[in-house]
């Protein structure tokens, strides 16, 4: 019975060891097949900020299966040894050459071929300064006030379909941004080709941006010729230039007055001229006025008009007569008769005047 038991006992414990060998060795032979290759590239030990150089301190080799390696990762060190970052790159990040640039400056490997970058400030009652962020698509509109170069106040779509280079100097969009935040500078990514129409808009007029969706073109925009909104807003300013315009009065220049010719006097006002009545005898009345140096009648309740008085003596006529005879002589009111001796019948005192005796 022991021998038996002892055999029973020695089986199962051999069993148990082949058992788990063997399912040790099943899964050895399935991880080796399943195991991917891991290849070294560069990454981000941390958050490295636009324009920021790259040094040992913030970035390290890293394993990587290779079909999990994006297309144009770096792994050699001295293709990065004095590069700048020119976006923002984020920790566990691999380094590609299309996200580094050679200097801090203004030098930028992403601007494509054929295209410019042209920034503005954007106006804070539109709102839309708000809402663009890098990537976004914005069309440029224009309001613009007649004047030489315009020919009536009208808005004008100035190019159309245009995407944010920048905002604020950011060239990606970060997680941590406020939502809400207003820009202050915001850059647009233009063809060489409308940079004319830009600058144009941009001196003439305000401009203004509205955002579009992000898989609008341009293509459905384009004129009957083929030809951009920017072109078609240069042929607009164009044709009005050449269009001849309203033929306007030169100017009047006004010559200063010089010490030679001095400026006209102002006029003095007239005056009225001067009048004289005379009052004749059985109510007579006459009325003189001055006229070329010579008093004349010009009012007169008689029918015979006295003669004009002379302007040299005041009494004289240019008959030489005088209109004042009538106080000379024995009638006049002021006659007073000579004086004679003194006689005995007046008791040796002068005898009285006419104007005396007639008391």
């Amino acid at each position: 019975m022991r021998s038996k038991t002892l055999l029973l006992m020695i089986a199962g414990i051999c069993g148990t060891i082949a058992a788990v060998g063997a399912n040790s060795w099943m899964q050895a032979q399935g991880s080796a097949a399943v195991q991917p290759k891991l290849v070294e590239i560069f990454v981000t030990v941390n958050d490295i900020d636009l324009g920021e150089e790259l040094t040992a301190e913030n970035i390290k080799l890293e394993e990587w299966p290779v079909d999990r390696v994006p297309e144009g990762a770096m792994n050699k060190l001295k293709d990065l040894e004095g590069k700048f970052a020119n976006q923002r790159l984020y920790a566990g990040e691999p380094l590609m050459k299309r996200k580094l640039m050679d200097s801090a400056g203004n030098t930028r490997r992403d601007i494509p071929e054929g295209y410019c970058v042209v920034s503005m400030q954007p106006d804070a009652a539109s709102g839309v300064g708000n809402l663009v962020g890098p990537g976004d698509r914005v069309n440029v509109i224009g309001f613009f006030k007649e004047s030489d170069l315009i020919p009536q106040t009208t808005t004008k779509v100035v190019l159309t379909s245009i995407r944010v280079y920048a905002v604020d100097g950011r060239t990606t969009r970060a997680e941590e941004e406020q939502v809400g935040k207003a820009a202050k500078t915001i850059s647009l990514l233009i063809p060489n080709k409308e940079e004319e129409a830009w600058t144009y808009a941009n001196e003439l007029g305000s401009i203004r941006l509205s955002l579009s969706r992000p898989d609008e073109s341009a293509k459905g925009k384009e004129g009957p010729h083929g030809e951009t909104s920017g072109e078609q807003f240069l042929t607009w300013i164009g044709n009005y230039q050449k269009s001849p315009g309203p033929i306007e009065p030169a100017p009047r220049t006004s010559v200063p007055p010089t010490a030679a010719t001095p400026p006209p006097a102002p006029a003095t006002p007239q005056q009225a001229p001067l009048r004289m009545v005379k009052l004749g005898s059985e109510g007579a009345v006459h009325v003189y006025e001055q006229r070329n140096g010579m008093f004349v009648v010009v009012e007169s309740n008689t029918e015979e008009s006295p003669a004009a008085a002379s302007p040299s003596t005041g009494t004289g006529s240019a008959r030489g007569g005088s209109p004042y005879d009538y106080l000379n002589g024995s009638e006049s009111p002021f006659f007073e008769s000579e004086q004679t001796e003194p006689s005995e019948e007046t008791g040796g005192k002068p005898a009285p005047s006419n104007e005396a005796s007639a008391e």
